[in-house]
């Protein structure tokens, strides 16, 4: 096999894993999202700075969680294309 043949498998591996890392990731903020709902719906009216920090945190999270699925994505995207150019 060539090097060019065992890089662009090679490519095209790591793509499908960054795709179904994405995935996974994603399945969880969606699960995580509706868990933060409830936490915040339980809280419900309190306002202690411990509460606020709480979801603050939790918010936090999801949010790198969705910004994760998005850069997984386009790792799998560009280098798919990368290895369908070679």
């Amino acid at each position: 096999m060539s090097d060019i043949s065992q890089l662009k498998e090679q490519l095209t591996a790591l793509a499908t894993e960054a795709d179904n890392a994405g995935g996974t990731v994603d399945r969880f903020g969606t699960k995580f999202s509706r868990h933060i709902a409830e936490v915040e719906k339980l809280i419900g009216g309190t306002s202690t700075r411990a509460d606020q920090e709480v979801v603050a945190t939790l918010a936090a999270a999801r949010d790198a969680a969705s910004q994760a699925v998005t850069a997984l994505q386009t790792a799998a995207r560009r280098t798919r294309d990368y290895a369908n150019g070679l």
